[in-house]
């Protein structure tokens, strides 16, 4: 039985502000880790994508704990309130599944569906149906203490199965850090090139070394390791052509993995793990 509580008590009040909001994180955060795994799948899987399923997994992470403890709070207290919040969200889950209804109609009209769009679709509307489904049953007052609890077991499944597959797509944080340090390489090796390129164009030569390409004027300085602070290593092969080469943490062909893209097609930034060069010719510039 749910304790009574003072009406004028703002406490269930700004818990159950709190409670919706988390659960408004938590549902976008699982929708867009869902739409992650549906890139995956269909092999349209970005760097950039692996940025917001981290941000959804650290908004289900934070956000889904804390409406579940805000939940079994309300439970305990008889609040007039209550049902506002519950229809609530049941409005704003019928304008989502109303606009997304709109949208498919129209992806049909003219004619841009695809598998992918319909299977984000049925994710969103499980999803969304799911949702309701409760607090339909909350609103009418009909939901048992032990639906309640078997509904908040079974979502704290859901979110916990998602979390984990979530983490072998996006990669542990230490090798996201690792990815981040071979990034920083690649865009530290295209500035070079650039610098050289810039050199050659005003000398009508390739410089010696690395450190000839530094400039009080225009104060550039050859960038180095981010990790060990070396230097890249730098091979004149001919009177045009020369190597840039670093020492990688990960493989490119990793989905972690950041590209440089751009340039001649015969310019590659592919390499394994350890040291690679990459070799270049000044008259493909």
């Amino acid at each position: 039985m749910p304790l009574e509580t003072d009406k004028k008590d703002p406490k269930g009040l700004f818990l159950q502000l709190f409670a919706t909001i988390a659960l408004y994180i938590s549902f976008g955060g699982l929708l867009n880790l869902l739409y992650g795994y549906i890139n995956n799948y269909e092999n349209n899987f970005s760097y950039f994508s692996l940025y917001e399923m981290r941000l959804s997994l650290s908004c289900l992470i934070i956000a889904f704990p804390v409406y579940v403890f805000c939940c079994y709070q309300i439970k305990k207290m008889a609040m007039p309130t209550r049902k506002f919040f519950v229809y609530l969200t049941l409005f704003l889950a019928a304008i989502i599944i109303l606009y997304k209804l709109i949208m498919l109609l129209l992806a049909l009209l003219t004619g841009i569906i695809s598998r992918i769009f319909i299977l984000k679709l049925i994710a969103l509307v499980l999803l969304t149906a799911g949702t309701a489904c409760f607090y339909v049953k909350e609103a009418r007052e009909s939901i048992a203490y032990q639906n309640s609890k078997l509904f908040m077991s079974l979502s704290s499944i859901i979110v916990i199965v998602a979390v984990v597959y979530g983490f072998s797509l996006v990669g542990s944080p230490t090798k996201v850090r690792l990815a981040n340090q071979d990034e920083a390489r690649l865009s530290d090796l295209s500035s070079i090139q650039s610098r050289i390129g810039y050199y050659y164009a005003h000398r009508k030569q390739l410089p010696t070394s690395l450190a000839t390409l530094t400039s009080t004027q225009s104060g550039y300085k050859a960038p180095v390791d981010p990790v060990t602070q070396n230097a890249y290593g730098y091979h004149v092969l001919s009177p045009q052509t020369y190597e840039l080469c670093a020492s990688f943490a990960l493989n490119s062909s990793d989905p972690h993995e950041a590209s440089i893209n751009g340039g001649p097609p015969n310019w590659s930034w592919q390499h394994g793990i350890g040291q690679t060069c990459f070799t270049r010719n000044i008259t493909d510039l």
